[in-house]
């Protein structure tokens, strides 16, 4: 018996972890590479730590001990890991999606890298560096992303 896919379902597990929608969708190598990038980046970033001393409200320390050059990496891989796990599952099911769907994805990982910059400590803007290296990111990329797809998917013509 097959069982029956859903896009918005492979989305979901990749955003629990990338790679994740990827094996839902049964691309096991591609799902494999997507799991590794974000155990390295996670690894090498620390970011699990900084999201430790962040909860703690050790927000300087979180500072000091992240590493932003590869922290950078992680809103595009995490975001691409979504949308392409969104797409296949399109793909397969030979179902169309918005062509104007990858403009929310985009711009959550283009502003998700700009806010993990920001929020880095040198630079002083709109007090991010107080929030954290990690929240800041995590909580406007998922807003962009949620709200993009859905005015995108409320307000596009149906084929």
């Amino acid at each position: 018996m097959k069982v029956p896919r859903s896009p918005l379902a492979a989305a979901l597990w990749s955003v629990a972890i990338p790679g994740f929608g990827q094996l839902y969708n049964r691309r096991f190598a591609k799902g494999l590479i997507f799991i590794v990038l974000e155990f390295l980046i996670n690894l090498n970033s620390h970011l699990n730590l900084a999201i430790y001393y962040t909860w703690l409200f050790d927000i300087p320390q979180s500072q000091r001990i992240i590493n932003y050059e590869w922290l950078l990496f992680y809103p595009c891989v995490y975001v691409f890991g979504i949308f392409d796990a969104y797409h296949d599952c399109c793909q397969d099911l030979e179902r169309p999606y918005p062509r104007l769907l990858v403009v929310p994805f985009f711009a959550s990982s283009f502003i998700g890298t700009i806010l993990v910059v920001l929020s880095s400590g040198p630079v002083q803007v709109l007090s991010l560096d107080r929030i954290g290296p990690v929240f800041v990111g995590v909580i406007l990329m998922l807003l962009l992303l949620g709200g993009g797809s859905w005015a995108i998917h409320r307000y596009s013509p149906k084929p």
